[in-house]
C-alpha cells in the first residue's frame, strides 16, 4: 500500500513540475551556462518587445531567449532566421537584423545599432530584429531609428543594472583613413579598444585620445569646422567572407563591440556621417590585416 502511494505522489510531483514548466519558464533553460543575450522583436504583433537568454553562443543566447517567451521561430545553426512568431520571408517583407555597437549602455542611443550578420556571427549581446518591407537597397525599412516603440532605449538590457558584455580578445586590428602616410592596418593590445588602438600606433603614428574615448588628433590632424574622425568597428566574427557593409559607425573607441576597427578622417554629410567609411575607401583593405590571416 505504502508503494503504490509512493507511486502516486511521484506521479503528482512529475506532472507538477510539467506544468510549471511549461506555463512559467516555456521551455527554455534555467540551468544553461554562458553570455546574456538580450532580442528586440519588432514587427512580430504579440511576440514584440525584449526577450533575454543565456548561451555560449549568440545562437543559443537567442534560441534560449524565444523558448524561454514561448515564441515559435526557425533559425538555422548557420544563423539566417527563417520565421520567427509565425512570420517568415516572402516577396515584400523579410528581417533585418541588428547588433548594438556600444558596450556602454549609460546613454543609449539608437544610431549605436548597426546592421549586422547573420544571428551566429555578431560581436555584441544586445540584438534587434524586426520583421517588415525593404526599401530599394534591400534594407530593413523598420529598424531601431524607425520604430514607434518609444520604450525600446529604455527597457531591457538599457533598465538592467546586472548588464555584462561580451569579452574580447585583446589583440585590436585598427584600419587608418584619411591621414596621409599613416593610412594602412596596424595591430595592438589591450583591454577595450581605447588601450588597443594607442598600443598599436605607439612609436608609429602621433595619437591623442581622451580618457572618455574621444579621438582628438591622429597623425597631427584634429577636428575643425569642417574634418572630423569617424569610427567603424566590424559587426562580424567571421573573417572568411569580408563584407564592408559589416562595419558599423560605433561609440567612442573604449566601447566599441569587436576588435576590429576602422578610424577615418574626412568631411561630414547633412547628418554628421563621416563621407570617408569602409563602404567608400578602397577595396583592398579588406584583405589586409586581419583579414590576411584567413
Amino acid at each position: 500500500m505504502y508503494g503504490v502511494v509512493a507511486v502516486v505522489v511521484v506521479a503528482v510531483i512529475i506532472i507538477a513540475v510539467g506544468a510549471w514548466y511549461l506555463t512559467n519558464d516555456k521551455g527554455g533553460s534555467d540551468d544553461k551556462t554562458g553570455d546574456s543575450y538580450y532580442v528586440y522583436l519588432d514587427g512580430m504583433g504579440d511576440a514584440s518587445g525584449w526577450h533575454s537568454g543565456v548561451g555560449e553562443t549568440p545562437y543559443e543566447g537567442v534560441t534560449d531567449a524565444l523558448e524561454k517567451d514561448g515564441i515559435e521561430y526557425d533559425i538555422a545553426e548557420s544563423g539566417w532566421v527563417t520565421s520567427i512568431a509565425g512570420l517568415a520571408y516572402d516577396v515584400t517583407n523579410g528581417f533585418g537584423v541588428f547588433v548594438y555597437t556600444s558596450t556602454d549602455l549609460s546613454n543609449p542611443y539608437t544610431g549605436y545599432f548597426c546592421a549586422g550578420p547573420v544571428l551566429t556571427d555578431i560581436t555584441g549581446n544586445i540584438l534587434y530584429i524586426s520583421y517588415g518591407p525593404y526599401d530599394d537597397n534591400y534594407d530593413s525599412v523598420l529598424n531601431p531609428g524607425t520604430t514607434t516603440d518609444s520604450a525600446l532605449m529604455s527597457t531591457g538590457p538599457f533598465a538592467d543594472k546586472d548588464y555584462k558584455p561580451l569579452e574580447y580578445d585583446d589583440t585590436y586590428y585598427v584600419y587608418l583613413d584619411g591621414m596621409g602616410d599613416a593610412d594602412g592596418w596596424y595591430s595592438g593590445t589591450g583591454s577595450n579598444g581605447m588601450q588597443g588602438i594607442i598600443d598599436a600606433l605607439d612609436g608609429k603614428v602621433d595619437c591623442k585620445i581622451g580618457e572618455d574615448g574621444w579621438i582628438t588628433s591622429i597623425a597631427g590632424l584634429a577636428y575643425d569646422g569642417t574634418n572630423g574622425f569617424g569610427v567603424f568597428t566590424y559587426t562580424s566574427t567571421v573573417l572568411t567572407n569580408p563584407y564592408a557593409g559589416y562595419f558599423g559607425a560605433g561609440p567612442t573607441v573604449n566601447t566599441v563591440t569587436g576588435n576590429i576597427l576602422y578610424i577615418s578622417y574626412g568631411s561630414y554629410d547633412a547628418n554628421y556621417d563621416n563621407l570617408l567609411n569602409p563602404e567608400t575607401t578602397l577595396s583592398g583593405f579588406m584583405s589586409e590585416g586581419p583579414f590576411a590571416s584567413t
